[in-house]
């Protein structure tokens, strides 16, 4: 109960104010592609935990490298790069 508690209060104060430094796109894309990738690849919650930082961590580094580069909208370019691990996984699944 008391974890619980403090999960619900660490996010209730990082996601808005990541919010308002990056962005809602961002934001709410790495709440949600990571760990969206990380389940449809791994069965274990565990691998799932570091499997989702590991492609949080590339597509958040490689977006902002691209973005530099190629002179592109650095929320978007990560957003897009983490979709990039997350879609081939998808349909392979499906199908």
């Amino acid at each position: 109960m008391v974890l619980e508690r403090a999960l619900f209060l660490t996010l209730g104060l990082a996601i808005p104010v990541s919010a308002r430094a990056l962005g809602a796109l961002p934001v709410f894309a790495f709440l949600t592609i990571p760990a969206a990738a990380a389940l449809l690849l791994v069965r274990r919650l565990r691998m799932a935990f570091a499997l989702a930082t590991a492609i949080g961590l590339v597509a958040a580094t490689g977006g902002y490298l691209i973005s530099w580069f190629w002179q592109l909208p650095t929320g978007a370019t990560m957003v897009a790069l983490a979709g990039v691990f997350v879609a081939p996984v998808a349909l392979l699944r499906r199908w």
